[in-house]
């Protein structure tokens, strides 16, 4: 028959491993997102590629980050929406007519696979960190311009915006009116602000 010691020592083990398998569990999740079931299987393999093309490996830390700052993961639409592409080339159009020749679409849609090499080239052959890069590029699966809803106009040059605060005003301001938003207006949690970023809402 079992003595109650040897039921003590019985339980404190078992705790113990419980508590063993619990951690390493925790260590094997921060250290492999791709097992992470908020994450859909073609995220998860952008994800992987990341790793395995470029030598970039994205934690869990990493993925939280986004979730915070994007809210979720966005779906990959397959190709740019042509009702947001009408309306973002009216708005460049008038733009233009009003501040002389800006440019115009400098980026639009990106499957999860053109957001795996633009983010790994910035980090392996920019030598950039992944939060350096994160700040201004999403890793595969949380961009907006999956959804071929969302263009980057004129210029992703921070100080290009700064020496045209008139432009930068004028697409704040009239963005609405041809079915966008700002997205970036200001620096967020995780992302700058991106006075070049529109995303239409309709």
């Amino acid at each position: 028959m079992e003595s109650l010691i040897d039921k003590i020592v019985s339980y404190l083990t078992s705790g113990i491993k419980l508590d063993v398998i619990t951690i390493d569990s925790e260590i094997k999740k921060e250290e492999n997102p791709e097992e992470n079931p908020k994450l859909p299987a073609k995220i998860q393999s952008a994800i992987n590629k990341l790793k395995t093309l470029y030598g970039v490996n994205i934690t869990q830390k990493h993925i939280d980050k986004e979730l915070e700052q994007e809210g979720s993961w966005k779906e990959d639409a397959g190709g740019v929406n042509q009702e947001a592409q009408t309306n973002i080339k009216k708005l460049i159009k008038d733009c233009n007519n009003k501040f002389g020749n800006l440019g115009g679409i400098k980026s639009g849609y990106r499957s999860y696979n053109d957001q795996v090499d633009n983010f790994g080239r910035k980090v392996k052959n920019d030598g950039r960190t992944i939060d350096n890069v994160q700040a201004s590029n999403t890793i595969p699966g949380f961009s907006e311009h999956h959804t071929g809803k969302a263009f980057d106009i004129f210029s992703t040059e921070e100080s290009w915006w700064e020496a045209r605060p008139e432009v930068k005003k004028w697409v704040a301001d009239n963005a609405s009116k041809y079915g966008f938003r700002v997205t970036y207006k200001t620096p967020g949690t995780l992302r700058v602000a991106e006075p070049w970023h529109l995303y239409y809402t309709k």
